[in-house]
């Protein structure tokens, strides 16, 4: 079984399991409202172990979600030239290893292709060329164009690649930037070690960053004893999450007002809910969409013509 509630304190409920193919199951849960937050866990019962869960330790241990408007301020898969900028720091003579947007060329520890499914795109790596052409003898910076993270939940994810055949010292250092750049924040630091492949890492961005002014730069160097050191970017992402719900229930339609085109499109949803046996007008949030929400959603209705949402 599934078991579900759409807030901190509602009851959970079990929703059914249906058969998909094999050992898959499909659960459809209530459509929550935006704002909540809903959880759900699941139990199987053997005849020997007894009923277990999942997480372990459910339901004190549940598996959750963020419901809201995802917006998508920025996104870069690199295949265009959006604006960032290189900065290299020098050290001592010989550097190499400067950033550069690029379709990866082959070299050791360095990607063999971008972080796109199809390998045949651009992504920033460092110094693009066949051969020993690694970060040697200082750092190398990479900054974003300034993106507006305001307005909501923002979160700031990307694909990196990261080696080092040293595994003791230089990392690639990724921060964060609030004010156009004046100050920086750590986001996190990848290596010394390696790890083989490009890696998926996303953040949320603290609310004193999240302006109109946030940046992010990767940072990368080669100052200790000589390694291979090679790096990748790829795939951007700032993803900004708003609840612009009402806060209304009744105000079914979303248009901002209550009045009878709620109870016409409620209705409407309920019998498609009866018929394809879906939770979409489970109003009352009990597992099972009956009469008892109908009754619930129209006492919600008159509650909000006579008191307003």
């Amino acid at each position: 079984m599934v078991m579900y509630r759409a807030d901190d304190d509602d009851e959970f409920v079990s929703l059914p399991l249906t058969h998909v193919t094999g050992d898959t199951y499909r659960a459809v849960l209530p459509a929550p409202r935006c704002g909540q937050t809903p959880q759900f866990y699941f139990t199987a019962a053997g005849v020997d172990s007894g009923v277990v869960t999942y997480p372990f330790g459910a339901p004190e241990n549940v598996l959750t979600f963020d419901v809201g408007v995802d917006e998508l301020p920025f996104a870069d898969d690199f295949e265009t030239d959006q604006g960032w900028t290189v900065q290299n720091i020098p050290v001592t003579s010989g550097f190499t290893g400067a950033w550069e947007r690029a379709i990866p060329v082959p070299a050791t520890g360095a990607p063999p292709a971008d972080a796109d499914p199809t390998g045949e795109g651009y992504c920033f790596v460092t110094d693009n060329r066949v051969g020993n052409f690694d970060v040697d003898a200082g750092i190398t910076i990479l900054t974003s164009p300034v993106m507006d993270a305001s307005g909501g939940d923002a979160v700031i994810s990307y694909h990196r690649w990261f080696y080092n055949s040293n595994g003791a010292y230089d990392t690639l250092q990724v921060e964060i930037s609030g004010d156009g750049g004046a100050t920086w924040t750590t986001l996190e630091n990848v290596g010394p070690q390696s790890t083989v492949g490009w890696v998926h890492a996303s953040h949320p961005i603290p609310a004193a960053l999240a302006t109109n002014q946030f940046r992010i730069r990767f940072s990368v160097s080669d100052l200790e004893v000589q390694a291979v050191v090679e790096a990748g970017i790829d795939s951007v992402r700032l993803d900004v999450r708003t609840c612009q719900d009402s806060s209304c229930p009744a105000d079914w339609d979303s248009s901002g007002t209550v009045n009878s085109n709620d109870i016409s499109a409620f209705l409407g949803a309920w019998l498609t809910s009866v018929q394809d046996g879906t939770l979409t007008a489970d109003f009352d949030h009990s597992g099972a969409v009956n009469s008892n929400d109908i009754s619930a959603f129209l006492n919600a209705w008159l509650q909000a013509v006579q008191n307003g949402c």
